[in-house]
């Protein structure tokens, strides 16, 4: 098992995951995803209150206290995110990818 854990600083939020699995934890679980029909998704990065990843169906982006979508189609699951923009490694090219943030 390859377990990180992020903090998500403006939610009071810790997020772990692996390979197949996340989960969010405060003083108790908060939530854990897979979990019915929702699949899991393998966090990339944790910055204030979201969590950023790749789902079943392509990038999202997470609440980190509810783990629901702030956005289902997030068009990239960056490595790195600030405030400014959100940072990709594209191994095609062996570059990395600066997508400025949504404003």
């Amino acid at each position: 098992m390859n377990l990180q854990c992020r903090p998500a600083s403006k939610a009071d939020v810790i997020v772990c995951s692996d390979t197949q699995s996340a989960w969010a934890f405060s003083e108790n679980v908060l939530w854990q995803l897979p979990k019915g029909d929702r699949g899991s998704v393998q966090v990339t990065a944790v910055y204030g209150g979201n969590v950023y990843g790749q789902g079943p169906s392509g990038p999202v982006v997470l609440n980190a206290k509810t783990g629901e979508d702030v956005t289902a189609n997030a068009g990239i699951a960056p490595t790195v995110v600030t405030p400014y923009a959100g940072v990709l490694y594209n191994s095609k090219i062996s570059a990395l990818e600066i997508y400025p943030a949504a404003s």
